[in-house]
């Protein structure tokens, strides 16, 4: 029996690390891979119990098999295609569980230095940071349509070309659907990440709803509210003695430093971009933003 169980664990292994050379995008996954990965987790899960742990000979000699099967983020990391150990057969400090995380971004006038996209480049930008830090994480595709102001009366953002709204209601809908759809997948681990203001109290109360909904089946649903409520931006443009009255004005100093960072082709050569703006604060910013959310994930996973 046991020769049987190293056998399948050295196969899922093999499998998993060759899974893990592709990017943490979910829709860069074909559906059998991801299959195949939502079951490793559980039978990873069987591996762990008590007479298979590391400490009997037999749970030290299964984890030094998987171990050698693991890869570090450096050597999968390739310029913009990240890479990363996701999926790393045999990591010590790997949860066993897959989560995966859903980015709302937004499309919404920026004035003529900021192109409309600019939530989406930066959210992509922080999700991947969070997925290369955080082995066994898998990133939904970013959901663009978010709330952006009334549409017709026009307000909020909705005044000025390009910019595209749903009401509150139905990004809720949308989200909620998105996560039962996860759920039906095997996922327990699921969250939500908005680069925008207007998302995060539908996004409270889709995991306040799920969470109530779910809690006998102890599956975790939650909003990464920190990621844009609680990231140490402003304490940290004071610490380096930038004089800005308002760094997170709309198309202000993060909003330019950051997408600079992210994806310097949607920002323009403008008087409207922010003269304080760099590259390198920007890339600072960004990673205040990601570690924020990595440090409310660990907490809610008791880590």
């Amino acid at each position: 029996m046991l020769l049987k169980i190293i056998a399948f664990s050295c196969s899922l292994a093999m499998s998993t690390a060759a899974i893990a050379a592709s990017s943490p995008w979910l829709a860069d996954w074909t559906s059998d891979e991801l299959a195949e990965a939502l079951r490793g987790q559980e039978s990873e899960a069987a591996l762990s119990a008590p007479h298979l742990s590391g400490s009997s000979r037999e749970g030290r000699e299964i984890k030094k098999g998987q171990e050698s099967e693991a890869m570090s983020a450096e050597a999968l990391a390739k310029g913009e295609a990240l890479s990363v150990p996701h999926l790393s057969a045999g990591s010590a400090q790997r949860k066993q569980t897959l989560r995966i995380i859903i980015p709302t971004g937004g499309v919404e006038q920026n004035g003529p230095a900021l192109a409309l996209g600019k939530h989406h480049s930066i959210i992509k930008s922080t999700a991947e940071q969070i997925a290369k830090a955080l082995p066994n994480t898998i990133l939904a595709p970013i959901m663009d349509y978010v709330p952006e102001g009334n549409i017709n009366p026009p307000e909020g953002h909705m005044q000025k070309a390009g910019t595209l709204s749903l009401r509150a209601e139905t990004f809720a809908a949308v989200l909620e659907d998105t996560v039962r759809s996860l759920k039906q997948h095997r996922f327990t681990h699921i969250y939500m990440m908005g680069d925008h203001g207007s998302s995060q109290a539908p996004q409270e109360a889709v995991a306040k709803k799920l969470s109530a909904e779910w809690e006998e089946e102890h599956i975790i649903v939650a909003s990464l509210s920190d990621y844009y409520a609680h990231n140490w931006e402003n304490e940290a443009i004071a610490k380096m003695g930038i004089d800005e009255k308002n760094p997170p004005a709309h198309a202000g100093l993060l909003d330019s430093a950051e997408l600079l960072a992210a994806n310097e082709a949607m920002t323009r050569k403008h008087p409207a971009l922010h003269t304080k703006a760099t590259k390198a604060l920007g890339e600072k910013m960004l990673t205040l933003k990601a570690q924020a959310a990595i440090k409310q994930i660990q907490q809610i996973e008791g880590k």
